[in-house]
Parts: structure tokens; C-alpha cells; sequence
């Protein structure tokens, strides 16, 4: 049929140099490798009744702009259109599930992308090196994203994370410098190895109670965070030398509050959330040098709470003076 090779409804090879191709009505699959390398396409229109795109289908069409996903499809293979550098926008069909592996992986040119409800699973370096994608919401259906999938998306400065991820995994982030802020889901239970590593402009961190692993470097080179609220019990190291870190939130009972300040020596106010004056024993000594507020719990009187802090600083020998006002 021309310039395209057809056999059973599978589409296996396109020939053609037109700029603009209109695929034949009657094709169900879009084969492997179909129009990999085709670089004079800019853009195709996938007609209705095709549901199936293969691996490799798009691959390294360096002048595809648009292309035209019809909601009959309900799968698109890994690296479909890895290194489509020019393509620009894609709407993905809203019966795929799965966004596979390296789909959009150097598609530096993407700056607009719709994930619709309903997919479950993003796959390593789904995104990774779409350094114009500006902003993505993740579908509250989504529970597993892949590794490096959105690293070095350097101009990525908005993403929505769903509750229900447990896992932040390796290098999900990684140089992803336009990030100020990010809000991990309660539901994560681990932050995996250099997950935000060099996201060097992030000012603002919330680790969520639910965390119970910080794998090494998980926060390498990130300059650039002045605020800190930590909410869980473990994986405090990973923040080690981060010197930027002038105001941090964490429980007065933290098993590492002991290393608070070898950990984080520029910290200049810290709140403390807990209801037992005691718990200021690892950090009232006369030699930190920052100011503590604590946090009291509603049902204590702030008059309460200054006469314990007093007879409390007595007995130490300090002067509450030393410290600033509660």
C-alpha cells in the first residue's frame, strides 16, 4: 500500500518522506521499529481502531511535532518515541494504564503532556532529559514511578504527587534544578539513592512520618534548601553538612536529635514538637549558639511551660536568658 508495509492489520514499515502522514484505516498495531529514524515526518494522525503501538514504534523521528493518539489504543511500548527531540505535545489515550519505560526519554522539545486517571505505573526514565516540560500533574491512580523518570528535567518547576506511592526511587529527580518546592506524599515510606540529588534550587523539604528509609545521597548537592519539617523518626543523616539549612520542624523524641547540630551546624531556629520539658536535654547546652522555640501542645499553659523550663535550665546550670524568649 505505498509507502506503507501492511501485513494482518500490522503496520511494519513506513518508506515514505512526506512531512505529513495520515496512517491507513484498517491497521490494529503500529509495529516495532515502524517509522524509527524516519526523520523527514512531522506529524501523524493514528486513525481509529488501532490499538496497539509497539517498542520503538516513533523512535528517534527527530522532526515529529504532533502526533494523534486515538482512545482505541491501549498500549504503547517502551521507547515508542524515545529521542523525538522536536515533538512538542501528546495526549496519551485514557485507557493505557502504563507509561513504559524511556516513552518520551529525550524528548527535549515536550512541553506539554496529559497523563489521564487510570494509569497505575510510570517506568524508568519515562521522561528523563525533557528538559522543556514545565509542569505535569500525576493522575491519583499512579502507585509505582520508575527510576530516573523525570531526571534532568531541568525546567521542571510544578509536579503532583499522588497519595498511595510508597517509594521515591533512585535518581527519580536527579537534576531536576527548577524545583523550590516539592510535596512528598504521607504515603511514602522510602527515599531512594540521589532521588533528588543536584535539585539544587529546592528551598523547602517535608519528610513524611511514613518514611522509614533516606537512602545514601538521597538529597546529594541539593544547595539550596533553607527549610526543613521532619516529620519521620529515621533517615535524619541524609541531610548531614547540608549547610544551607538555617530553620528546621522535627519531635522532640527524634532518635537523632542528639546530632541535630553536628548535622546541621548554620540551623538559627528550630521548632520542637512534644509534651515533656525533658525532652530539651540534648538540646539545651551553653555551646549551640540558635535560638529555640518549642512548640507547646495545646492543653499546656505557656506559663506552665516557662516555670519547667526554668527549674529545668536551673538545674543544668544555664541561663534561660542564653537562649532568647520561649
Amino acid at each position: 500500500m505505498g509507502s506503507f508495509e501492511i501485513e494482518d492489520g500490522v503496520l511494519k514499515k513506513y518508506t515514505g518522506k512526506d512531512t505529513e502522514v495520515v496512517i491507513p484505516s484498517g491497521v490494529t498495531v503500529i509495529g516495532n521499529n515502524a517509522f524509527n529514524n524516519c526523520s523527514t515526518v512531522r506529524s501523524v494522525v493514528i486513525p481509529d481502531g488501532v490499538t496497539k503501538i509497539e517498542y520503538n514504534a516513533f523512535r528517534s523521528c527527530k522532526g515529529l511535532r504532533s502526533v494523534t493518539i486515538p482512545d482505541t489504543v491501549t498500549e504503547i511500548g517502551r521507547s515508542a518515541f524515545f529521542e523525538c527531540t522536536e515533538l512538542i505535545t501528546v495526549d496519551i489515550p485514557k485507557n493505557v494504564t502504563v507509561i513504559e519505560s524511556s516513552l518520551f526519554c529525550f524528548c527535549f522539545s515536550l512541553s506539554s503532556l496529559t497523563l489521564p486517571e487510570g494509569v497505575v505505573e510510570i517506568g524508568d526514565s519515562a521522561f528523563s532529559a525533557c528538559v522543556d516540560l514545565k509542569s505535569i500533574i500525576i493522575p491519583r491512580s499512579v502507585r509505582s514511578i520508575g527510576e530516573w523518570a523525570f531526571a534532568y528535567c531541568k525546567n521542571l518547576t510544578t509536579i503532583t504527587l499522588p497519595e498511595g506511592i510508597m517509594e521515591i526511587s533512585k535518581n527519580q529527580f536527579r537534576l531536576c534544578s527548577g524545583f523550590e518546592k516539592i510535596t512528598i506524599p504521607s504515603s511514602v515510606t522510602r527515599i531512594s539513592y540521589e532521588a533528588f540529588a543536584g535539585c539544587n534550587y529546592l528551598r523547602s523539604l517535608t519528610i513524611p512520618a511514613a518514611v522509614q528509609v533516606i537512602e545514601e545521597d538521597a538529597f546529594k548537592k541539593c544547595s539550596g534548601i533553607e527549610r526543613l519539617d521532619f516529620l519521620s523518626k529515621t533517615g535524619f543523616e541524609a541531610f548531614k553538612a547540608h549547610l544551607s539549612i538555617s530553620k528546621a520542624d522535627f519531635e522532640a523524641d527524634h532518635p537523632d536529635g542528639m546530632r541535630l547540630w553536628s548535622y546541621l551546624p548554620q540551623l538559627k531556629k528550630v521548632t520542637v514538637e512534644g509534651s515533656d520539658v525533658k525532652h530539651f536535654q540534648h538540646l539545651l547546652r551553653p555551646s549551640l549558639r540558635a535560638r529555640l522555640r518549642y512548640r507547646w501542645l495545646k492543653k499546656h499553659r505557656k506559663k506552665e511551660f516557662n516555670e519547667a523550663l526554668e527549674r529545668y535550665l536551673d538545674e543544668e546550670g544555664c541561663s534561660p536568658d542564653f537562649y532568647g524568649p520561649v
